[in-house]
């Protein structure tokens, strides 16, 4: 219930009470991480996720320590290995899940966390906007997101049992295991790190506790220096970057506007708004929470933890990622974490406003449209990437309708656009143990999917197996064949059973361009050149698939004269080149 207003006092939005709050965000949590299952069912696996899938699997040591991209992920890497386990890879709902399942315990901790601070109804706001947070997106539709969501999750944890008076000795061993477990989720976890040993500095009552941040600290850096530093093969470590990084001013210069930018999307993340407003939404909350720091002439020891925090966040993004451009800071990955340190500051900036009169109808309306704004981004990128699911899943399905093929390149990468962690026996291996993400396919289903992604594959699996040269000694007796005018030049297109061969001969010399599909027209670009000599064959080896199937040719010439062409019983005349 809300405290009834006694007569002569008014009472504040950070002294409301409502004892529904928790309840009423548990409900909304349900229902918005179904919203969102549902909404992000038709995903497969997708960018680094393939990364943990084609090295994570075994269980050795290395796998579970060595770091992602410059993160300690050893807890994510453990639970993804127990999906593996549990459910394979026959569906990735699971894991969406379990990020969404993470995400709602981040949600629940800033809620308990604010309560404490600044009071019911602003914990409630505050964490019903991290829930539908659409600025911060990746982090709730993008499975492998669990490393950033869980660090922050972890991160909450050590803040909140640091809360008031906690008792010494007996809060230093969960303290310090929140804070380790926020460093082995991902790199986010220093970020907490540093806004908890600031808080602890900044109140003498509590700086005892700083015991609590020996053992993670120390764990970390003997982690980094053993294996994040790039003396491990295998390592990805960040050593690039924090030990040989830029320097001089323009590096500053540069890792300052990041940090700002980072900033001002935060601020904007806040009220659901585009980045280009940020800037001055950041400079209306420093604004709003220094007037409240005026006014109760008081800084409080979890503020200063909250600034160092975020801004320490940023400054380690930058000496990473500042050479990609000062837009980078506004991913929403980065914005999640930031509108985490930020929430609590602007709240409790808000928490002294009066809550009646119109006061109320204002903070309740300008509360909805920072929702709505969010739940409309949220639902956006929770769908943007059904076309590209599209082609992964066609790709997924070509590479398993043809495994085992004569001529299939299984080493070769199935696609760098769409999966440059995956290769084609690496994926076949993983599917063999953990079954399969995709529908089965056979050659007659593979026309109904989008030809662009089958052809892709079929040419970085089977395009090496293409033999271009002279055979003067190979017959073309019984070959079907025809003559083509190429003294303008030609454009021929055929269609060769997979395995065979096809013979061009002209009278005069000259040059072919040769282009190669399957499903779809031959691409804009032409795979191979091969010169022709008058009078002498040159004949173009096809990939044998193993299934009987057709490959479309185009032979595009220069002026050569009569083109003779043998071994295509299908044989299409087009228009010379240009």
């Amino acid at each position: 219930m809300i405290n009834p207003q006694t007569p002569g006092t008014t009472i504040r939005l950070g002294e409301v009470k409502a004892r529904w709050a928790l309840p009423l965000l548990l409900g909304v949590s349900i229902g918005v991480a179904a919203w969102v299952l549902s909404l992000t069912s038709y995903k497969n696996f997708f960018y680094d996720e393939w990364a943990f899938i084609s090295s994570r699997r075994p269980w050795q040591l290395d796998v579970i320590m060595l770091p992602h991209n410059g993160h300690w992920t050893t807890l994510p890497i453990l639970l993804w290995k127990l999906l593996f386990a549990t459910v394979g890879l026959r569906s990735h709902i699971p894991y969406q899940g379990a990020l969404l399942a993470v995400h709602v315990a981040a949600v629940c901790l800033l809620f308990a966390l604010i309560r404490r601070r600044s009071g019911d109804i602003p914990a409630l706001g505050s964490a019903l906007i991290l829930l539908v947070l659409g600025s911060g997106a990746d982090d709730i539709v993008w499975a492998f997101q669990v490393t950033t969501v869980g660090s922050v999750a972890f991160g909450l944890l050590a803040m909140l049992l640091l809360q008031g008076d906690p008792p010494f000795p007996g809060r230093l061993a969960p303290v310090s295991a929140a804070l380790l477990c926020s460093l082995m989720c991902s790199s986010v976890g220093l970020a907490f790190l540093v806004a908890v040993a600031a808080e602890l500095l900044a109140d003498r009552r509590r700086r005892r506790f700083m015991l609590a941040l020996a053992l993670p600290a120390v764990t970390f850096a003997e982690w980094f220096l053993a294996l994040d530093t790039g003396l491990v093969p295998g390592s990805l470590g960040v050593s690039g970057d924090l030990l040989h990084g830029a320097k001089g001013w323009s590096y500053i210069v540069d890792t300052t506007r990041f940090v700002v930018s980072g900033l001002g999307a935060s601020a904007a993340g806040l009220f659901g708004a585009s980045e280009i407003v940020g800037i001055a939404l950041l400079v209306g909350l420093i604004v709003l929470v220094g007037l409240n720091w005026y006014s109760t002439r008081r800084i409080e020891s979890w503020q200063i933890g909250s600034f160092a925090g975020i801004l320490f966040f940023f400054t380690l993004i930058a000496s990473g990622r500042v050479q990609l451009g000062v837009d980078l800071a506004s991913q929403t990955r980065y914005v999640y974490v930031g509108v985490v340190f930020l929430l609590p500051l602007l709240v409790n900036a808000l928490r002294a406003l009066p809550w009646r009169g119109l006061w109320r109808p204002v903070l309740v309306a300008t509360f909805m449209v920072c929702i709505l704004g969010n739940v409309v981004r949220l639902h956006d990128v929770a769908v943007s990437q059904l076309d590209f699911m599209q082609t992964e899943n066609a790709e997924l399905q070509t590479v398993e309708v043809f495994r085992g093929a004569p001529d299939m390149a299984a080493d070769q990468y199935m696609d760098d656009s769409t999966m440059p962690q995956m290769r084609a026996d690496t994926y076949l291996a993983a599917i063999d143990e953990l079954g399969s993400p995709v529908p089965p396919a056979t050659t007659e289903t593979l026309q109904q999917l989008p030809s662009f992604a089958v052809d892709r594959v079929m040419l970085n699996l089977f395009g090496s197996a293409v033999i271009l040269g002279a055979g003067g000694s190979i017959s073309t007796q019984d070959l079907p064949c025809r003559s083509v005018d190429a003294s303008t030049g030609s454009t021929t297109d055929l269609q060769v059973a997979d395995g065979h061969s096809v013979m061009l001969q002209s009278v005069g010399a000259g040059d072919a361009s040769l282009y190669l599909s399957f499903l779809g027209p031959p691409p804009g670009q032409p795979q191979w050149q091969i010169h022709l000599e008058a009078s002498r064959p040159a004949w173009v080896h096809l990939p044998d698939t193993g299934k009987h199937m057709t490959w479309r040719l185009r032979v595009r010439t220069t002026k050569v004269g009569a083109l003779l062409v043998c071994g295509a019983a299908n044989v299409q005349l087009g228009q010379p080149p240009s």
